[in-house]
This record gives structure tokens, C-alpha cells and sequence, in this order.
């Protein structure tokens, strides 16, 4: 055996329209038979969605998280495309008006680096963030386990059944949502993390 445990896919969209409009040269019945060979064969699968593509609508959004849904990988991430000069991206981004010319984006990970001509930038963030809620609290309700990192705790309280905190490399609490906050005194999650780790250091990354 080679060892290969993992194999990463960039499904990046679950309709072939979309597929075809980025050029991705593959569809999306490929996807679906590539992950059940990949589980088939015993190895674990990593997909990878693309938000934020300039046609994209809502609609386009919550087609890509329910064909995750359909393909069960163990791994999900949704990414926000990058348009870097001089690629036919940036062309068509600046061509729709969704860039000015010359404009490089500072970041593509946090947050997009651009609208869509139909979602703009702040409701693309929330489209991504609820996608990836939906699919990890679907994993959940199946009973399957989670390990979920974050240091926002709107997310960490809408999630996870129980929490670690850790604080300078070492656990310094664990215990339910309820019992954390019990033990810090604090009826806000994110004010029990704060008293809990004894500093706000992170709070605002």
C-alpha cells in the first residue's frame, strides 16, 4: 500500500452550468462518483467549495452546500476566490464592475476578496459561515464526532455539545456551554472564554 490516506477534492461547485462557466473542465456526476470511489476504497475525502464566483447568486450558494450534503465528505472547506491581475477572473471581475482596475485584494480567506454581481461582500461572509454551520450541525445530528476550532464563540455556542479552552498551550476548562459559564460566573459564552483564559487576546482576530 502507498499510504494514502486523504485525497482532497476541488469540487469547487455542484451544478455544471457554473462548472462550465469557470472552465473547470469536469461535472458534477464526476464529483459524485469520484468521492464514493474514494470511500469506496477505504480513503478519507476533503472537498472544497468555491463562494463567491461573479455569477453566483444565493440560490447558486445553497445548491453548492446541499451537493456537499449529498457527497458526505469527511472534510468540508469553502473558499472565496482570488482574483490575481491578469487572470481571466480578474478580467471578468473588473469587466462586471465588481473590482476597479488596478485594485488588488488584500485578503480572499477571512473574507471575500470581492462581491458577486448579485451578493455583495458582507452577505457572501454570512452565506459561507451558515453553509458551513449547516454541514457541520448535520454531522452532528447524525452523531458523528466534531472537533471544531474557533475563537468565535456565537459559532462555538451554536456547535459544539462540549468545549475546551485552552489557554498558553494548556487546558485550562472544559465542560458544557452551561457549565462554563456556571463556573465563570458569566452569563455571556463569549465573557466566560474572556474570564476563563484571563486575558481578551484573540477576541478580536
Amino acid at each position: 500500500k502507498a499510504g494514502c490516506w486523504l485525497i482532497a477534492f476541488g469540487v469547487e461547485k455542484g451544478d455544471d452550468a457554473s462548472l462550465e462557466a469557470i472552465n473547470k473542465k469536469a461535472t458534477a456526476d464526476q464529483a459524485r462518483k469520484a468521492l464514493r470511489m474514494t470511500r469506496e476504497a477505504g480513503i478519507q475525502r476533503s472537498m472544497y467549495l468555491l463562494f463567491g464566483l461573479p455569477e453566483d447568486r444565493i440560490e447558486t450558494l445553497r445548491n453548492d452546500v446541499e451537493f456537499a450534503k449529498e457527497l458526505d465528505p469527511d472534510f468540508l472547506e469553502i473558499f472565496y476566490p482570488y482574483p490575481f491581475p491578469g487572470t481571466p477572473l480578474y478580467r471578468e471581475a473588473v469587466t462586471k464592475g465588481l473590482l476597479e482596475d488596478g485594485t488588488i485584494p488584500k485578503e480572499a480567506y477571512g473574507l471575500p476578496a470581492m462581491p458577486t454581481k448579485h451578493i455583495g461582500m458582507a452577505e457572501l461572509a454570512k452565506l459561507r459561515t451558515r453553509g458551513l454551520r449547516e454541514f457541520l450541525l448535520r454531522l452532528r445530528g447524525e452523531g458523528r464526532c466534531v472537533i471544531f476550532s474557533s475563537h468565535i464563540m456565537q459559532e462555538v455556542a451554536a456547535l459544539c455539545d462540549r468545549i475546551v479552552v485552552i489557554a498558553k498551550g494548556q487546558v485550562v476548562a472544559q465542560g458544557t456551554p452551561d457549565e462554563l459559564r456556571e463556573r465563570s460566573g458569566e452569563a455571556n459564552l463569549e465573557d466566560a472564554f474572556v474570564q476563563l483564559i484571563g486575558s481578551e487576546e484573540g477576541m478580536g482576530a
